[in-house]
């Protein structure tokens, strides 16, 4: 399964209560012993040819191996078309594969998890401050909000759409997107564009 994890796949394997440590690692000594440990597992990793996830990557992971585990079947390049109803209950989905249209009940219900809206321009425009562009996310490809759509057309309540965990991103010579949390919290940092005009 872990080719098909896309985007959890986080290169550094390390817990989230490390991460402080490591983003201080040039001023703090533990921080340099945290790098060394993160190091470790790397190159452990490597020689065992086992992955090591971390942060974010682990919980997805972790959650997957649940499921897994309990014998509970799972499917992937499925995508849902529409939520079936009946007497204003949600009772299972309309899906397609490689052509063919498959029909799944449910009788206590249907868990919608399927991310957010980060790569949907209409529902940035929609919900989210201005100027907005898909091209400045770099989150999950499949955070196209197509379900919350398909949810809120059948009458589901929403809040807090204009929240979001707002990250600065830079877009590198190659066209991939980088986070830039880590760098603009260190003291004394401001942010600028290809300019060098600030903008953080």
């Amino acid at each position: 399964w872990y080719d098909h994890l896309h985007g959890t796949a986080n290169p550094y394997p390390l817990m989230t209560s490390e991460m402080r440590y490591i983003l201080l690692a040039q001023a703090r000594w533990k921080g340099a012993a945290m790098v060394g440990r993160m190091l470790y597992r790397m190159a452990k990793q490597r020689i065992t040819a086992k992955h090591y996830l971390g942060l974010g990557a682990a919980l997805v992971t972790r959650v997957l191996r649940l499921v897994l585990d309990a014998d509970i079947p799972v499917v992937i390049n499925m995508p849902v078309e529409e939520l079936l109803t009946s007497d204003g209950r949600v009772t299972g989905v309309r899906c397609s594969k490689e052509g063919e249209r498959l029909e799944f009940t449910a009788r206590r219900g249907v868990l919608l998890a399927a991310g957010g809206f980060s790569h949907s321009a209409k529902m940035r425009q929609q919900y989210g401050p201005a100027p907005s562009s898909t091209d400045w996310t770099a989150s999950n490809p499949g955070d196209t909000g197509e379900m919350m759509e398909r949810a809120i057309e059948l009458g589901a309540a929403i809040d807090k759409m204009d929240f979001a965990w707002w990250i600065p991103t830079s877009i590198l010579p190659s066209g991939q997107r980088a986070f830039c949390a880590a760098e603009l919290a260190k003291p004394g940092c401001i942010g600028v564009d290809q300019s060098g005009k600030r903008f953080g």
